[in-house]
């Protein structure tokens, strides 16, 4: 039985980024990272980086992640430059972050939302 994952902290940089592609993999049927890892040529190592919110994962990662999950290119890359504009703009100073959701999944995920619960 795979380990259970870590809680993505709240106050981590990227932890909107993390939530999302963490809900994906949940609808997808909770793949192991060994099946996405199959499935998009990354480490398993590289993946369950990305779905930790403690540094942003490249474009390419997350794009592969987020389509391994049944999602689409354009929405991933969107998230993906969201999170990384956010990061900048906020001059991440160790706090939690605003709401990393951006309108389109907001609505669907915002009771999920570590900081919008805050």
């Amino acid at each position: 039985m795979p380990r259970r994952e870590n809680p993505i902290d709240p106050h981590a940089p990227y932890a909107g980024l993390a939530l999302l592609l963490r809900r994906a993999r949940e609808e997808a049927g909770l793949p192991p990272y060994e099946a996405l890892a199959h499935r998009t040529g990354f480490s398993v190592s590289a993946l369950a980086q990305a779905a930790s919110g403690r540094r942003l994962p490249s474009l390419t990662v997350t794009v592969a992640y987020g389509t391994a999950c049944g999602g689409d290119r354009e929405f991933w890359a969107a998230q993906w430059n969201v999170a990384r504009t956010r990061r900048a703009d906020a001059g991440f100073s160790g706090s939690a972050p605003h709401c990393p959701l951006t309108p389109a999944v907001a609505g669907r995920w915002e009771s999920s939302c570590s900081a919008c619960a805050s």
